[in-house]
């Protein structure tokens, strides 16, 4: 059993952005997390909220409960907090689904 998110974001700097998923990504791996898809966007055909986005990811975990565990870390808040806030003007879940 897997649960998977499917995100899109606006991301205003790029820089930050990437420091933030160098150092989000070792720990996320510790949960068993992983990305299995990420694009970058310069063009929304449709879209159902007013919201700019120029980047979408599908975001793996093996449950429900470590996606949770991940996101409640003291840790990922810290590097959330440093490098993700300034980074990041909108965020945006498509769908979240568990399956095998």
């Amino acid at each position: 059993m897997t649960y998977t998110r499917i995100m899109a974001m606006q991301i205003l700097d790029n820089e930050r952005y990437a420091e933030y998923r160098a150092r989000m990504t070792l720990l996320m791996e510790e949960y068993g997390g992983r990305f299995d898809y990420d694009f970058t966007i310069q063009e929304t055909l449709k879209k159902c909220c007013d919201v700019e986005i120029n980047r979408v990811f599908v975001i793996v975990f093996p449950s429900k409960q470590l996606s949770s565990e991940f996101f409640s870390d003291p840790r990922y808040k810290a590097v959330r907090q440093e490098y993700f806030e300034r980074s990041v003007g909108s965020v945006t879940q498509i769908a979240e689904f568990e399956g095998e």
